[in-house]
Formats: C-alpha cells, sequence, structure tokens
C-alpha cells in the first residue's frame, strides 16, 4: 500500500446552508487524538510526495483540530524524509487574519469554494463582497495558493460569466467551474450554460493570446488519458469524522445520503483501528469496490458510456454522478448533456488558438 493523498473530513458542521450542497449538516466532528492516530499509522504509506487535505461541511469550524494535525504531521515529517503538502476547502466565510497567518506559514492550497455573483442574490446577503475581500487577502499571502470553485445550479447559471469576470478583476490565476449535481438541468438551463460558457471561452481567447494563461481550468488542453478512471482508495484515504476509512471524501457524502446503510459498508474499509491492525485483511477486500470506477462501467439510461465517440476525454465523478441517479456508475442524461457541452466549448477554444497559430506561425 502506498498514498499519496488523505483527507481529514474534520466535521460535517457547516456555517452555510447552500441549496446545491449535497452533504448533510449533522455536526459531527472528528476526535483530535483519532486524527492523530491517522497520521501515524498512514506516514509510513505515504508515497515520498504526498498530499494532506482538510475538508468539511466547513473545516474552520475546527480551526484548532486542523492546527493540531498540521503540527503533528510536520512532527512525525521531522527527518524530512516525505514531501509534504497541505491543503484546504473552505467557503472563506471564516477566514480570519491569525487563519490567514497559519495558512501562510504552512503554505497551504486554499480552495475557496462559493457561488460566485448569485450569492448576492441568495440566502448568503453580502457574502460575495466579503469574499472579494478575502480572495484579496488571500492573495496577499505570498505562501498560500489559491484557487476558486465556483458551483452554478440552472437559477444561477446567467451568473456564469460575471463571475469569472470578476474574479479576473481581482487577479484570481485559477479558478474551476462546477455544477450542481442535485439539480436538474432542463433544455432552457443547459441552454443559459452554452450561451454563458461561450462568453468565458471568449474571455479565455483574449488572455491566453496576451499571455498565454488559462485562468478558468476547464479550458485547459485535457490529457489524452483513452478513458476516465477513478483513484478513489487507490493512491488516497479519507478520514470521516466518525474514524471510518473511505476511499474519497465524495464516497463518504455520497453514502451519508443513501436510506440503506448496509450498502456503506460496501466503499468502507472501516474503523481506522481495525484498519491499522489488519491492513491487509481490510484492505483489499474494501478496494474491490473501488476497482469498477472507470469509464468502461459507467453507463447512461441508453448505453455504456465505453460507447460514446468522446468517452476518451469524459471526466465524470462516479460519486457526484451519483448524487444524481442514486447508483454508482450511472450517468443522468441531463449531466451527459452537460459535459457534452463542456466538450465542445473547450474545442472550440482549442480550434481557435490553432487557427491563429495558423495564421501567425513563428
Amino acid at each position: 500500500m502506498e498514498f499519496s493523498n488523505f483527507t481529514f473530513i474534520l466535521t460535517t458542521d457547516c456555517n452555510f446552508r447552500c441549496s446545491h450542497c449535497y452533504q448533510k449538516n449533522t455536526g459531527l466532528y472528528l476526535d483530535v487524538n483519532v486524527g492523530k492516530q491517522a497520521v501515524d499509522f498512514i506516514f509510513p504509506h505515504l508515497a515520498e510526495e504526498s498530499y494532506f487535505n482538510f475538508f468539511g461541511g466547513e473545516p474552520f469550524l475546527a480551526y484548532d483540530l486542523m492546527k493540531d494535525l498540521t503540527a503533528h504531521i510536520e512532527h512525525r515529517n521531522a527527518g524530512g524524509e516525505k514531501s509534504i503538502f497541505f491543503s484546504v476547502t473552505t467557503n472563506g466565510s471564516l477566514l480570519q487574519e491569525n487563519i490567514l497567518q497559519f495558512l501562510d506559514t504552512w503554505k497551504f492550497s486554499v480552495l475557496l469554494s462559493f457561488d460566485g455573483a448569485a450569492q448576492e442574490s441568495s440566502g448568503h446577503p453580502g457574502c460575495f463582497h466579503s469574499l472579494m475581500s478575502t480572495v484579496a487577502g488571500l492573495r496577499q499571502c505570498q505562501g498560500i495558493d489559491l484557487a476558486t470553485n465556483i458551483v452554478f445550479t440552472p437559477e444561477s447559471i446567467g451568473n456564469l460569466s460575471e463571475s469569472v469576470g470578476r474574479l479576473l478583476e481581482k487577479g484570481v490565476a485559477s479558478i474551476n467551474i462546477s455544477y450542481s449535481s442535485l439539480s436538474r438541468w432542463d433544455h432552457a438551463s443547459l441552454s443559459r450554460l452554452e450561451s454563458q460558457l461561450t462568453s468565458v471561452r471568449r474571455m479565455m481567447f483574449d488572455i491566453y493570446q496576451n499571455t498565454g494563461n488559462i485562468p478558468v481550468s476547464h479550458f485547459k488542453m485535457p490529457a489524452k488519458t483513452g478513458g476516465f478512471f477513478c483513484s478513489a482508495g487507490k493512491d488516497r484515504l479519507a478520514l470521516s469524522p466518525e474514524g471510518l476509512l473511505w476511499g474519497c471524501c465524495f464516497f463518504y457524502d455520497f453514502m451519508r445520503r443513501q436510506e440503506k446503510p448496509k450498502e456503506t459498508s460496501l466503499y468502507c474499509f472501516g474503523s481506522l483501528g481495525s484498519f491499522s491492525q489488519r491492513a491487509e485483511e481490510f484492505y483489499h477486500p474494501g478496494l474491490r469496490a473501488y476497482a469498477n470506477l472507470g469509464t468502461e462501467y459507467f453507463f447512461t439510461k441508453n448505453r455504456f458510456c465505453q460507447s460514446c465517440d468522446d468517452a476518451a476525454e469524459c471526466v465524470v465523478c462516479p460519486a457526484e454522478a451519483a448524487f444524481s441517479s442514486h447508483i454508482v456508475g450511472m450517468v443522468p442524461e441531463d449531466m451527459c448533456q452537460l459535459r457534452r457541452i463542456l466538450r465542445e466549448e473547450r474545442r472550440r477554444f482549442w480550434a481557435g488558438i490553432e487557427d491563429v497559430h495558423r495564421q501567425n506561425p513563428r
């Protein structure tokens, strides 16, 4: 066993109640001693370059726990035998000066997740303006690697290009766009998505021509892998607040929404205590459930994804798709259409770049 990625789900609690969020807010918190035991167990199994991620809920509701675990990880790595990197996903609402200093000191990658300009008319009035100030504070910390994740629903998709534009004005260099998997995307909302993405594509085209950069991750050239394969459980693990080990945090969130608790055991490696004592006995049987999470095993209502001409370029998180379909491996039709629109806009972007290169060869 060798892992390059370990996630602490510090809490299921959150100070926001976003309509698009798939997480159940049950107020659980990870015990600090269990977290430290996880560090002690996983450390000998870490790859030379490894990542520790802090997740929630809102992880800064457990800020003291995050500090303790970060210090414990650094203590275990006092000899510098591993290259350790830290990351956190947060809504940004609790990032006070002392927390910014902590993130800066430990050189955290920070993924700031929010709803973009739609928050100005959502249930969090003033939140967007506050987050723009938070973005400015994060960018002033040279040790912090900042990225943003803007989540859109069919109701808020009309704010996509405005949200991206305002982040670009703030100098954000890495922007990820996500789409609510709990919502149903009808023809009208998909049309609005296509129109908004066209505007964003034109922004990216101008920026690329002037700087060579592509701030919106979706428009970057995809790797030709011949098909997507989920790495949950294979090179990564996640520890839940209950002290259970999972292949990744998203499967934990998906299984918590299911009405049949027995199904959760399929993707759970068991308790940290049992796993650490008999790792081989628990790991390989549990890994079988994650072994079939590749494009060749995914399907829509009408066909297997492998038969699609775009299978080599299509990336669908199986847990994300399951939030909509309730079946791991099944991709809802609207999600399939949404992904097709994304691929087409990316192809148009690179076709435009190639045209420029042909007309102005160096």
